[in-house]
């Protein structure tokens, strides 16, 4: 995306604003990227919680799991029967 245009999408607003803040966080050294990841978790799951949650989805590997992750063990001990 060009740098004098900025995104308008919520969802858009949202991945740029994760993927700045996890640039940020790989770049400190390690004791404080942990404390940088804790917030950003501590930031999505108040998100996702609370239903604010992008509506869109990524289609490369590694994210399209996500979902998967992030639900699984939410709902009542997870663990494979």
């Amino acid at each position: 995306m060009p740098e004098d245009q900025q995104a308008s999408d919520p969802a858009e607003v949202a991945d740029l604003d994760f993927a700045a803040r996890t640039a940020a966080a790989e770049a400190l050294p390690l004791p404080e990227r942990a404390d940088a990841f804790a917030a950003l978790h501590d930031d999505l799951r108040t998100r996702l919680e609370s239903g604010q949650a992008p509506t869109t989805g990524h289609s490369s590997g590694r994210a399209a799991g996500a979902g998967q992750v992030w639900g699984s063990g939410r709902d009542g001990g997870g663990g494979r029967a």
